[in-house]
């Protein structure tokens, strides 16, 4: 080298400070890979070239690096105009805006490292979550959680690619998970019942993150210090995704147009009381005893779409509908009701088709919402029996333990569909009713020993 440098030479170290930058602009603009390597070669090639001219005008080399770097543009500016130019305005207007490469890796603080573990822990929290939970939603709320998940989990996506690149958006927004972490761990403590221990451990993690961010401030500030700022209209965007997946719940909970409601259904209650011969198996044809006929036409106007999401379709077990009974005039403390099925069985019928549409004793999770009653007064709805136009003809005939004058009984019906609604009605002898909805049961609260960590079962 002479002089101030020979224009002809290019140091190691000089190669490397325009490399690194052309890769820090390249990354902004998120250059397709596939072109990536001649757009670096062609931009590297313009660096040299104006720092050769400066060399020759009398800089030093590392005088003339700094100043074509300069004159050729900030890599946060020429990122976006590569993004421009090889994406979608849509694309360079939000993703170009939040992910260019404004601080060199090796100027990272080790906290950084942490918030995108916990970035990174939430989003695939949240995406197993979502991948279990999507099947099982019926198709309107299986939307609505889709989007606002989607929505979420791309937010912070692009802000674990961002906070390595040094945007102080992204910053702000690891450690506004970390406190909403922190939040639901307390809550959720502090709604844990009685005799119960629930260690949450994701709001200790972020605890321990936020610790280490206020410790390392500084250094983050100066980490962050070179982006630029995002807007209003892209923070307030931002800041949705933060909130809009956790209204999923209240969303959830919203009436789903696909599914029927307790205005479809029709129960329409009989009850007719009489003498006559009833068949007992064993014991053969009984004459002249005292018989009850209690008749439940289930009417549906329309049927659910997919009521238990696409993972209804190949496993049932334990879904479908539950219908029962129980005698309202009877003491709780005895060890038998006054009247019981003969045989013990029941009909229950599509009256359209004739076949078969549901089965003696409910093994349906919707059993736990009936009034309390014995299993063998209630039946099963078979889930592709629940149509819309077709009616379900549940039949129950019941005898007296001891047909020596028995008062007739008062009969209370109850209809569950799924865990959805309940519609009740009561009947006597020679009524024709209809039955109406009623509020849900509360379901009592489990008491259920920790498991041996410590967490309450689920």
């Amino acid at each position: 080298m002479t002089g101030q440098g020979d224009p002809s030479v290019i140091t190691p170290g000089s190669e490397a400070r325009l490399r690194a930058q052309v890769a820090t602009i390249l990354t902004g603009g998120a250059v397709p890979a596939h072109l990536r390597d001649d757009v670096a070669e062609e931009l590297y090639g313009h660096l040299v070239e104006r720092m050769r001219a400066h060399q020759i005008g009398g800089l030093s080399e590392t005088d003339a690096v700094e100043r074509a770097i300069a004159e050729l543009g900030t890599a946060d500016q020429l990122g976006r105009d590569f993004g421009r130019t090889y994406h979608s305005q849509l694309w360079a207007s939000t993703v170009g805006v939040l992910l260019p490469a404004v601080a060199p890796r090796d100027q990272r603080p080790a906290v950084v490292g942490w918030l995108r573990f916990t970035l990174g822990l939430v989003m695939l929290i949240a995406g197993i979550g979502l991948a279990f939970l999507l099947p099982q939603a019926t198709p309107v709320r299986a939307l609505i959680t889709l989007v606002a998940e989607a929505f979420g989990l791309w937010a912070i996506g692009l802000a674990l690619g961002a906070l390595a690149r040094g945007q102080r958006w992204a910053l702000l927004y690891a450690i506004a998970v970390c406190v909403g972490l922190l939040a639901w761990g307390v809550e959720s403590v502090l709604a844990t019942p009685s005799g119960s221990i629930t260690i949450p451990l994701g709001a200790i993690l972020a605890a321990g993150v936020l610790l280490a961010v206020y410790a390392a401030w500084d250094r983050l500030k100066a980490f962050v210090a070179g982006s630029a700022p995002i807007g209003r209209k892209m923070g307030a965007v931002l800041l949705l995704s933060l909130m809009i997946p956790a209204t999923v719940p209240v969303l959830a909970a919203l009436p789903d147009p696909t599914q029927a409601g307790p205005d479809d259904l029709a129960v329409r209650l009989s009850m007719r009381c009489d003498r006559g011969d009833v068949v007992f198996d064993g014991t053969g044809n009984v004459s002249d005893v005292q018989r009850v006929t209690l008749v439940a036409d289930m009417s549906w106007q329309r049927s659910d779409l997919l009521p238990n999401g696409v993972a209804g379709l190949f496993n049932s077990s334990g879904f479908g509908d539950s219908a029962g009974f129980r005698l309202l005039d009877e003491t709780p403390d005895l060890a038998l009701p006054t009247w019981l099925l003969a045989n013990g069985d029941v009909s229950v019928v599509d009256l359209a088709t004739g076949e078969q549409a549901g089965w003696f004793g409910s093994t349906a999770s919707s059993v736990a919402l009936l009034p309390e009653t014995i299993g063998s007064f209630t039946i099963g709805i078979a889930p592709t029996a629940v149509r819309g136009g077709h009616t379900i003809r549940a039949t129950w005939l019941l005898t007296p333990v001891s047909d020596a004058g028995a008062a007739w009984p008062r009969i209370e019906v109850a209809y569950a569909h799924l865990d959805r609604f309940l519609l009740e009605g009561t009947v006597s002898c020679g009524e024709t009713t209809t039955a109406h909805p009623v509020p849900l049961p509360t379901p009592p609260s489990r008491q259920m020993p920790a498991n041996p960590f410590g967490i309450p079962y689920p």
